[in-house]
């Protein structure tokens, strides 16, 4: 029997939403590993829009789940934690726009709040036992929500991170960006990929598949 697995998207864009090569690259990976998908997202406004071409703040507002919506091909549920358990994984990939809308981390670093649903989701995931696989900047997000939990996580080599993540209680790793890192006693799963600002796709693909592939082995 297929494994349900909830991928928690937060918007269209690594700069102002989720990293788009890392939320495909993890439905392919999840599609190779036989899961049954449902992409969801908080139908609440993006902190900040941003011009990708110019990698500028532009006026105006995104809907998280609407423009989560282009990645998921339209087939996207809002994002309800109390039901979230009901999956038997969950993944998070990355971006720099969730470091604005999922907690506040790029304006307030080591004392950022984590928006009360996305906390919740995790929380409710890891009560029920179920594993969770974070991506990118996602593994800093689960740290924050899991803080004092001791878990073991990796952002890639990033420096300027770790003492946060620590300063949480989590357990920092260094991992190349076409690796994971297991922490089978929590049931986190992490890859860096594109912490690795110049990182080959072919490498954060490769990361990534062993991300999800060591998820779905903790659902068994």
């Amino acid at each position: 029997m297929s494994k349900k697995v909830a991928v928690l998207l937060g918007g269209c864009g690594h700069l102002d939403g989720s990293e788009i090569r890392e939320s495909i690259l993890s439905l392919l990976a999840l599609d190779r590993a036989n899961a049954e998908v449902m992409c969801m997202a908080p139908n609440d406004a993006q902190k900040r829009v941003v011009h990708h071409g110019k990698g500028e703040v532009v006026p105006g507002a995104r809907n998280m789940i609407e423009e989560a919506s282009r990645i998921a091909r339209g087939k996207i549920v809002p994002l309800d934690p109390k039901t979230i358990a009901e999956y038997d994984a969950l993944v998070i990939p990355g971006g720099t726009g969730l470091a604005f809308s999922f907690f506040d981390y790029a304006t307030s670093g080591r004392d950022c709040s984590i928006r009360s649903d996305v906390q919740e989701a995790i929380l409710n995931m890891v009560k029920a036992k179920k594993p969770i696989a974070a991506i990118c900047i996602s593994p800093m997000i689960v740290a924050r929500a899991l803080k004092d939990s001791g878990i073991s996580v990796t952002l890639g080599s990033t420096p300027n991170v770790k003492e946060d993540m620590m300063a949480w209680g989590s357990k920092f790793q260094e991992c190349q960006v076409d690796d994971c890192v297991v922490d089978v006693a929590h049931k986190i799963v992490t890859t860096p990929a594109y912490m690795y600002g110049d990182a080959h796709i072919r490498d954060a693909a490769t990361g990534i598949e062993k991300c999800i592939n060591s998820l779905m082995k903790l659902t068994l």
